[in-house]
C-alpha cells in the first residue's frame, strides 16, 4: 500500500504496488488479497477491471475467513454486473447476496432489495424488496432510502403515499 497511496516518502507508483501486493497475496497475506479482491472491480481503481481475478481473490479471502461479508458481496457483484471474465449469473449473484446481507452487509442488502425488486435472480417481489431496503436504510445506505422513496411515490408494494416517499428521498438527499 505504501506505493498505492505515496506513504512513507515512497512516490506513488501502481505498477509496483500491484507487484508487491501480488507477492504478499501469493503468500496467502490477508489483507493483500483484500486489497486485490476490491481492485479489479472498483471505477477508481488504476488497475483494469478483471471481475475474474477479482472473484479468485474473494474466494481466497473466504478460505482465511468465511465470514467476511465484504468477499461475499464483492462475488455477488461481480455475478450480477458481468464481464471482464465472468458471465452474468443472477441466482449465483443472490446466493452471495444473501450471505452478505444476512451478515448485516449494508451494500448487500440494498442489493438483495434490487434483486426483489427487479426480479433477478428469483421472483420479483415488492414486499420483499422493502424489506431488505429497509435493513439497509436503517445502517444509512441513501440508495436504500431512495428506492423505499420510489416505492412509496409509485406505490409498488406499498400504499401509494407521497409524504412517506417524500420523507424517504429526503433522508436520502440529506447525506448527499
Amino acid at each position: 500500500e505504501i506505493y498505492f497511496y505515496g506513504e512513507n516518502g515512497a512516490e506513488i507508483d501502481y505498477d509496483k504496488s500491484l507487484y508487491w501486493m501480488n507477492k504478499a497475496a501469493d503468500e496467502e497475506h490477508y489483507d493483500a488479497l483484500k486489497f486485490l479482491m476490491f481492485m479489479y472491480n472498483v471505477e477508481a481503481s488504476p488497475y483494469e477491471f478483471d471481475f475474474a481475478k477479482s472473484v479468485e481473490f474473494a474466494e481466497r479471502v473466504l478460505e482465511q475467513n468465511p465470514e467476511d461479508s465484504d468477499a461475499m458481496f464483492t462475488i455477488g457483484y461481480c455475478y450480477s454486473v458481468g464481464g471482464y471474465g465472468i458471465e452474468v449469473d443472477y441466482e449465483e449473484a443472490v446466493k452471495w447476496y444473501r450471505k452478505a446481507a444476512e451478515k448485516g452487509d449494508k451494500d448487500a442488502q440494498n442489493s438483495m432489495g434490487d434483486c426483489y425488486y427487479e426480479g433477478k435472480g428469483l421472483t420479483k417481489n415488492y414486499a420483499e424488496a422493502l424489506k431488505w431496503y429497509r435493513k439497509a436504510a436503517e445502517q444509512g445506505h441513501d440508495g436504500a432510502q431512495n428506492c423505499i422513496g420510489v416505492m412509496y411515490d409509485n406505490g409498488f408494494g406499498v400504499t401509494k403515499s407521497y409524504t412517506e416517499a417524500f420523507k424517504w428521498f429526503k433522508k436520502a438527499a440529506e447525506q448527499g
